[in-house]
């Protein structure tokens, strides 16, 4: 049973019942399922505080039997009942309450309560703001006491649990306390524990238990993760498909992708703490309402002042352009409106500067990361880790160009282009698309 000191389940703020006017009893919930502990505590009372059940027929009972804080253990109840609790003072003051408990039925079944979200590689804000999520597939309500979920407090180490657990609801379990700076998690949590420590380098298993160490569900083989994404300007955490498929209390990894939508999370890392997933893999089958764009100009030289490097995205779909990153591959890079949602219509140019911080004057993105060399590169845009567009270029006399394997994967053909600017050509007042140096002017100087 739970701890008095304990805080597993989300508090309701209830109304006290029979009140002496000198004291006050205060409960955490007024209705529980008959598998939950509640927290009840004594206001305005003066020394040794004595507890006692007002209808011990019905059964439960509470720990410590007497102190300020203690934890009502409701009995096994067939129907809903009501069980008034007692406190007195030394002085002899009294105060009473009614908590109804709630049959909660059989037990759930190995495969009725899952891992549902892995989110083994932090967020961008912190590779220690990790969470792991499970889900009830049922439709009841259940109370977990002291279930476990193993491997999750870091190798060969379980971390144990309690909660209340709303039917076809997911139930967050995070590293970090809600609403705490070093989090990225806007949602509230279920529980928090400072023992969550994924592993970044063995894929569990994680093998969720109960009390009695009944195993409910396994994911992970020990092995490396083939879901999720740990980089350093891109994270993601894997998640189960949400489409009515068989759950397997086995690992099957045909059931997992890595999560393609951010919902929850303010820094722009890929998961859906606290939601249903969104069945929409990474850098697959993106929301339609992302946008689409090119890169038609850039000025990039080593030799340039931080701010003077720049390159220009013209728009080629509608749509938000909050995944945005124009990247060169060689280090961190960030979305280039901040994580921020902003919608733009084709035909819109977008400007993005390299600087010391974001600001942002019309369609003018500074983003502050390390500018690109100038010397053998590549510029790649990104919407959600999918490629856009890119090119690659070299500034030297001769060619040097030895890494260019990614951007040939995306692919470009042909020499890098051998200039510090460039402005791409256009046939009959389109850009012409090739990804090429032909499909490049450096004759003249662009300008923004």
């Amino acid at each position: 049973m739970i701890s008095a000191s304990s805080g597993c389940t989300k508090i309701d703020v209830p109304i006290d019942k029979k009140q002496d006017s000198s004291i006050m009893i205060i409960a955490d919930k007024l209705t529980i399922l008959d598998t939950e502990p509640v927290i009840i505590s004594l206001e305005n009372a003066e020394g040794p505080i004595s507890w006692s059940i007002n209808t011990p027929f019905l059964g439960g009972y509470i720990v410590p039997p007497d102190g300020v804080k203690v934890v009502f253990n409701p009995p096994n109840v067939n129907k809903k009942s009501r069980i008034e609790l007692k406190a007195t003072d030394k002085d002899g003051n009294n105060a009473t309450i009614i908590i109804d408990v709630l049959d909660e039925g059989n037990p759930p079944e190995p495969g009725e309560i899952i891992i549902n979200e892995i989110a083994w590689a932090g967020t961008l804000k912190s590779s220690y703001d990790e969470y792991i999520e499970i889900l009830n597939i049922t439709e009841r309500d259940f109370y977990l006491n002291n279930w476990k979920i193993e491997n999750a407090g870091g190798n060969g180490i379980a971390i144990t649990f309690s909660g209340y657990l709303k039917a076809k609801t997911p139930f967050l379990i995070a590293n970090y306390q809600y609403d705490i700076e070093k989090s990225s998690i806007t949602a509230s949590h279920d529980f928090a524990t400072s023992k969550l420590a994924l592993s970044n380098n063995c894929f569990g298993p994680y093998i969720l238990e109960n009390f009695e160490g009944e195993i409910f569900n396994e994911v992970g083989n020990g092995s490396s993760y083939p879901y999720g994404i740990n980089s350093s300007n891109i994270r993601a955490s894997m998640a189960r498909f949400n489409d009515g498929r068989t759950i397997s209390i086995n690992w099957d990894p045909s059931d997992w992708y890595t999560e393609g939508v951010s919902n929850n999370l303010s820094d722009g890392t890929f998961g859906t703490p606290g939601e249903i997933n969104s069945n929409i893999e990474y850098g697959i089958n993106q929301n339609e309402d992302m946008a689409k764009g090119i890169i038609v100009k850039y000025i990039i030289d080593a030799n340039d002042e931080v701010g003077e490097d720049w390159a220009q995205i013209l728009i080629t779909k509608d749509g938000d352009i909050k995944n945005f990153i124009l990247t060169d591959l060689d280090g961190s890079d960030n979305p280039i409106t901040n994580n921020d949602s902003v919608l733009m219509k084709k035909g819109d140019l977008v400007t993005v500067i390299w600087g010391d911080s974001y600001s942002i004057v019309g369609n003018r993105y500074t983003i502050p990361d390390t500018n690109p060399t100038g010397t053998k590169d590549e510029l790649v845009l990104l919407c959600s880790g999918k490629f856009l567009d890119g090119l690659c270029y070299y500034s030297t006399d001769e060619v040097q160009f030895d890494d260019d394997d990614k951007i040939k994967s995306y692919g470009w053909t042909g020499d890098p282009i051998h200039s510090k600017y460039g402005e791409r050509k256009m046939v009959d007042d389109n850009y012409i698309t090739d990804l090429s140096a032909y499909s490049w002017d450096t004759d003249n100087k662009p300008l923004p």
